[in-house]
C-alpha cells in the first residue's frame, strides 16, 4: 500500500513538472503573440520552445490535455498543485473566450499552434 502511495504521488508530481513546463511556453507564446507579428524572430522562437517542450512530453503521454474546471487547470486527471502566473493567466484566457479543454496531439508543429496563439491574444 505504502509504495502505491509512494508511485502515485511521484506520478502527480511528474505530472505536475511536466504541465508546468509546457504551460510557461504556452504562456511564453501567449506573450510574444500579443507584442509581435507573426513572422518576427521573437513570436517564431517562442513557438519553437512550445514545439520542442510538446515534443518532448508526446515521448510521456500523448495527448496532452488540459482541462480548465471552474478556474482550476487541470492536466489530464491531474489537478496543477502550483498556482504559477504563466498557469493564472492560460486559465483568464481560456475563461473568457470559454474554452474548457486544450488537446495538444503528437505532431503538433509551430505551425499547428500559430493560429491558437494568435486567437488567444
Amino acid at each position: 500500500m505504502m509504495n502505491e502511495l509512494k508511485t502515485s504521488f511521484l506520478e502527480r508530481q511528474n505530472k505536475n513538472a511536466l504541465a508546468r513546463k509546457i504551460l510557461q511556453e504556452f504562456s511564453a507564446v501567449l506573450k510574444s503573440a500579443r507584442f509581435y507579428p507573426p513572422d518576427h524572430p521573437f513570436f517564431v522562437e517562442s513557438l519553437r520552445g512550445l514545439q520542442d517542450e510538446l515534443e518532448g512530453a508526446f515521448a510521456k503521454e500523448n495527448p496532452l490535455v488540459f482541462n480548465l474546471v471552474e478556474k482550476e487547470l487541470y492536466f489530464g486527471p491531474v489537478a496543477l498543485v502550483e498556482n504559477s502566473l504563466a498557469q493564472r493567466q492560460i486559465a483568464k484566457e481560456l475563461t473568457s473566450r470559454k474554452i474548457f479543454r486544450l488537446i495538444f496531439r503528437a505532431g503538433t508543429t509551430a505551425d499547428k499552434s500559430r493560429p491558437l496563439s494568435r486567437c488567444l491574444r
